[in-house]
């Protein structure tokens, strides 16, 4: 039981690496949707949740690194 516990950190990271790379890659769709998209409530909406989306990636990638190094 130890053992199978050791290999979930590993795996933990890499879940947490690739979610943030999904959601780098939906953050910018949001945010050049934005951009493109005809100026009004909800070109801005589609700005601040592509860089809500950004945020989340960002805490993804934080706790990916923290996981692979214990």
């Amino acid at each position: 039981m130890v053992a199978r516990n050791r290999k979930m950190y590993p795996l933990a990271a890499r879940t947490h690496s690739r979610n943030a790379i999904w959601l780098t890659a939906l953050a910018l769709v949001f945010i050049v949707f934005g951009i493109i998209a005809e100026r009004g409530f909800v070109s801005h909406y589609l700005i601040a949740f592509g860089f809500v989306v950004l945020l989340g990636a960002g805490f993804a990638a934080f706790n990916a690194r923290r996981l692979s190094k214990l």
